[in-house]
């Protein structure tokens, strides 16, 4: 399912001294399948564009067409179809969680969704599986006895559950520890490449967005500044540190490096990337 962004402004409280214009003049397009990183400091428009995609925010003008239509040109029951097909994980999705069971909070979409209790089993079933629980353990379970990471993941199983198209996280990873923020990244890089579905990832994360995406998307106050490969946007240090962002640690390093090896590369920010480089150069 492809998105496309055209042309679209918001503002919040127009017409009043508290007029704040939250975008300008947005125009991408988001290819089916692909995996995209939404960067930006606090304040940059993230989170207003991503209510956008599936409706939850209507544009002060221009619109967002998912697979060639108009969104805002559709019916309510249309609308409400389209949030199934494009899943938003807002920032800590645990507080979101409220059944007796994880089971049942898994349900909740499928079971909105008007579909049988045999297809609503099997979708639970995969859902939480997938985000890399074990079913029989869980499911039982209160959600909130469950860690952090895991009540985490159940959020984004009710998501999953309903099967969507796009799906949208906002932070997935903020407040987890480590551990939990690299399972929780390595279960949606899972996803993403076995279910070939369009992932939207908004992180401060410059490490976490480095090794994920294809694509990142630089806003800063409302506008676009970059939309283009890691490799591209992670080479563009002074701008990004002029809207108050940064690129990994380890391409910093590597720069360092740089004025001692002319030959080893600046593109890099992964640390996997960057040990080969390394090794590389060394060896000769």
């Amino acid at each position: 399912m492809s998105v496309e962004i055209k042309n679209l402004n918001h503002t919040y409280s127009e017409g009043t001294p508290f007029e704040f214009k939250a975008l300008k003049n947005i125009n991408v397009t988001i290819e089916d399948g692909s995996f995209i990183g939404i960067i930006g400091h606090t304040g940059s428009g993230k989170s207003t564009l991503i209510q956008h995609l599936n409706g939850l925010l209507s544009p002060t003008s221009g619109t967002v067409c998912v697979d060639g239509k108009d969104i805002f040109e559709t019916k309510k029951s249309e609308m409400i179809l389209l949030r199934h097909h494009i899943g938003l994980v807002f920032q800590y999705p645990e507080h979101q969680l409220f059944e007796e069971t994880v089971y049942k909070d898994v349900a909740f979409g499928p079971r909105n969704q008007g579909l049988s209790e045999q297809e609503i089993d099997q979708r639970v079933k995969q859902s939480i599986k997938m985000v890399g629980l074990d079913y029989e353990e869980v499911k039982d379970k209160s959600p909130f006895e469950l860690s952090g990471g895991q009540m985490r993941r159940v959020a984004i199983a009710g998501v999953l559950a309903m099967e969507p198209a796009v799906l949208i996280l906002d932070e997935p990873t903020a407040g987890l520890d480590p551990r939990g923020r690299e399972e929780i990244l390595a279960q949606i890089k899972k996803l993403h490449r076995k279910k070939g579905i369009t992932v939207i990832l908004v992180s401060h994360s410059m490490e976490d967005i480095g090794k994920m995406v294809d694509k990142i998307l630089v806003l800063n106050a409302g506008e676009v500044v970059y939309f283009d490969t890691p490799n591209h946007v992670f080479t563009k240090i002074s701008t990004l540190e002029k809207i108050g962002l940064a690129v990994p640690e380890v391409t910093y390093l590597m720069r360092r490096l740089k004025e001692k090896y002319p030959e080893i590369r600046e593109d890099v920010f992964t640390v996997e990337a960057a040990k080969n480089e390394i090794l590389k150069v060394i060896r000769g």
